[in-house]
């Protein structure tokens, strides 16, 4: 993550990665080596150019092939071009053009481009820069990180002209909605538009209390940014769970272009071609709109910036946010980081100077912050001999809310009915056969459900253990609290949002919708109700369990506890109305959660960050995270075991730790090991980064996975 000196805002390899790389862990190939030419392939023609092409395989080097006279017009860098792989046919993209005569084979070892069918490139300057960056600083394939740039569509279909515009003139979209700015919001939208004017590069932290305005000075800014002729891109940690942000842009900016993986490939390819002609310059999307072809980028926005679904876990890995400040840099313009919870890393960065900070501490009219109050669950349990899933306060308070004809939301973050099965016999927790995960019983779908695999089967009666207990249901999830609801609530209409109810058919905007008109009174809901909503009705919030989170054994855990804790009871009173926000926990003392109380956003990050740097943590060290996994557990041990000695021999400053089994030690019937590198900076990391890419491949069926960065310990 983007944090202390070599962030991506200043940091620039001192090492360039060898061509030779491996990525460990994938089958070898058959092209594993330079395409040489077939017979067959010859022409009378001799080519005299050749391109290095990357292609969507993971082996971290291009490909090149000599061009037939006839595509030299169109191989420049950035074009799409088709190229024979094997027996394959597969579409890359150029990345250098060259006389045939300097590539490492003779020129009768080259095979033919197959097609080169764009009069223009596909990816523009700008883009491939970046690509080319995420592969290096995040040691991914290039192939696969330009494969992930380019939507699936485009990648294979024949150009089309993209849809046309809509046609909104430009006074339209950049008029300013009739909305009085508060001080803060007047002074924040000032400096951003200073470096507007300038065309300078600042990373400015947007640091606002929950409901402030943050959007309303992203619509500004855009606007202005529009009116000068450049464009604007806008990333929000999910599309899908940012409905109302989404329908104001859209509103402002009829035009703007919406980037996202839950579109159909024609419909995200039809908006992404309109982006690159220049019809679309306004882009709003989650973390891979980092790489739109947007021209003449003037602005970049990112929305909760401390959201960790800006960090992608698959290939190719990469942080968007950080992206996002290295595309703001090449373009010379000025990067927004927009958080009521900022990540630690963001505001140390803010701190040293690094970073500007700018503060919105005030909600719009005569809208304040909530009053929040703790239920120590200690106290409750004890005085109503049982676990309470509502507690008396948050019951007194629903009622007292329902009466005044306001709503309320409840907040779990847990999904399913019981949370985990054990026998009454022999205390057996009855755990997915695949992963290292206890089973959850989902009511609605009346199975047990694994969530690492999604395996779901119907329950057990008897323990698949002993054979002789009962099994019985434990703990409690949205489903539940939803039923107790409907028990101490009779007749008063309730909405559940997670991904199981989304799953099932329900439709979110509809479900939104529902409860904005007030025809539900009751939202219930994981982490995607916590962030991105704005219900004037809404007047108190209650967190049904603070502790979910919270002993993870991960270093992150007590920020994101933090963090998402302040995001939802943030979400009481935002119109005026005095909002109540009552948080139900086993550890009230906990900074975490006593921080968050006192809405003291800085107070809890300040003593967070005296406990980072004692343990080297971000944002005072480097981490880099190598999962190695496999069917057979002693086998991948044993790799991991190597693979770690080696890397020890060549930590100068930086520790490595492990291996260990990961917190979730078998995840899909794939066993886990974690080695850990610490390092206190990116220049100590490099030289063991360096190692893992000439480490000796690993046996068949294991694979080792290299995460720069890493935001989850899990």
């Amino acid at each position: 993550m983007a944090m202390w000196p070599e962030d991506p805002a200043t940091w620039r390899p001192g090492i360039a990665l060898p061509c030779r790389r491996r990525t460990l862990g994938w089958p070898r190939l058959r092209n594993s080596v330079r395409p040489a030419m077939s017979p067959s392939d010859a022409t009378a023609t001799v080519p005299q150019l050749a391109v290095a092409v990357a292609l969507p395989v993971p082996l971290p080097r291009t490909f090149d092939y000599a061009v037939p006279p006839e595509f030299e017009p169109r191989v420049a860098p950035g074009h799409r071009v088709e190229a024979p792989f094997g027996s394959r046919r597969l579409h890359g993209i150029v990345l250098r053009r060259f006389p045939i005569a300097e590539s490492e084979l003779p020129p009768e070892r080259l095979r033919p481009l197959l097609a080169a069918p764009d009069d223009e490139p596909l990816l523009p300057p700008p883009v491939l820069t970046l690509c080319r960056f995420c592969a290096r600083y995040y040691h991914n394939p290039i192939g696969e990180v330009l494969a992930a740039a380019v939507p699936a569509a485009i990648r294979r279909r024949k150009r089309r002209k993209a849809p046309p515009a809509l046609g909104v003139p430009l006074a339209t979209v950049a008029s300013p909605a009739p909305v009085t700015l508060t001080t803060g919001q007047r002074e924040a939208l000032a400096a951003i538009e200073a470096d507007l004017a300038a065309s300078r590069f600042q990373v400015s932290l947007l640091q606002g209390v929950t409901g402030s305005g943050k959007t309303e000075v992203y619509l500004r800014a855009i606007a202005t940014t529009l009116a000068a002729g450049r464009s604007a891109l806008l990333l929000v940690p999910e599309i899908a769970l940012t409905p109302q942000t989404l329908a104001r842009i859209r509103a402002r900016f009829p035009d703007a272009a919406v980037l996202h993986s839950q579109q159909s490939q024609r419909e995200r390819g039809d908006n992404w071609e309109r982006v690159r002609r220049g019809a679309a310059r306004v882009v709003v999307g989650p973390r891979s709109a980092v790489f739109a072809p947007l021209e003449r980028l003037g602005l970049v926005i990112v929305d909760e910036e401390h959201e960790p679904s800006y960090k992608q876990d698959s290939a190719p890995r990469y942080h968007a946010r950080d992206l996002a400040i290295v595309r703001a840099r090449e373009a010379r313009c000025p990067v927004v980081l927009g958080s009521a919870t900022p990540s630690l890393e963001s505001w140390h960065n803010a701190r040293t100077g690094r970073y500007r900070r700018l503060l919105l501490t005030e909600r719009p009219g005569a809208a304040v912050l909530p009053a929040v109050e703790v239920v120590d669950l200690h106290e409750e349990t004890r005085a109503v001999k049982g676990f309470p899933f509502i507690s008396r306060r948050l019951e007194r308070a629903l009622r007292a809310c329902l009466q005044r004809g306001e709503q309320a939301i409840l907040f779990l973050n847990r999904r399913g009915f019981s949370t985990f099965l054990q026998c009454r016999a022999c205390h057996e927790v009855l755990t997915c056969p695949r992963c290292d995960l206890a089973l959850t019983y989902h009511q609605s779908r009346a199975r047990a459900v694994c969530h690492g695999c999604e395996r779901a089967d119907p329950p057990p009666t008897r323990c698949s253990a002993c054979g002789i207990g009962a099994v019985h249901y434990f703990g409690f999830g949205t489903e539940r609290i939803e039923q107790e609801l409907a028990l101490r609530f009779p007749g008063v209409r309730c909405c559940r949002l997670d991904s199981d109810a989304l799953a099932d058919g329900t439709d979110l905007a509809e479900t939104l919708e529902r409860f904005r008109s007030g025809e539900a009174q009751l939202l219930v809901g994981t982490q995607m109700i916590a962030r991105g909503l704005d219900f004037p009705n809404v007047t108190v919030v209650g967190v049904i369990s603070a502790d979910t989170a919270l002993n993870l054994p991960d270093f992150r855990a007590a920020e994101r506890t933090f963090q998402l804790l302040s995001q939802v009871t943030g979400r009481a009173g935002r119109a005026g109305l005095p909002g109540l926000s009552i948080i139900q926990t086993f550890s009230p003392g906990h900074p975490a959660i006593a921080r968050a109380v006192a809405h003291d956003t800085d107070g809890f990050i300040e003593q967070e960050l005296r406990h980072r740097e004692r343990l080297g943590y971000p944002p005072f060290g480097r981490l880099a995270r190598i999962v190695t996994s496999g069917r057979r557990e002693r086998s991948t041990l044993r790799h991991a075991e190597s693979l770690t000695a080696a890397l020890r021999a060549h930590a100068e400053t930086a520790q490595v730790l492990g291996p260990a089994p990961c917190p979730i030690s078998k995840l899909k019937d794939r066993h886990r090991f974690m080695t850990l590198i610490k390092a206190p900076t990116r220049a100590a990391l490099e030289p063991l980064l360096q190692a893992f890419d000439h480490a000796p491949r690993p046996p068949a069926g294991v694979r080792c996975a290299l995460e720069i960065d890493p935001v989850s310990m899990l």
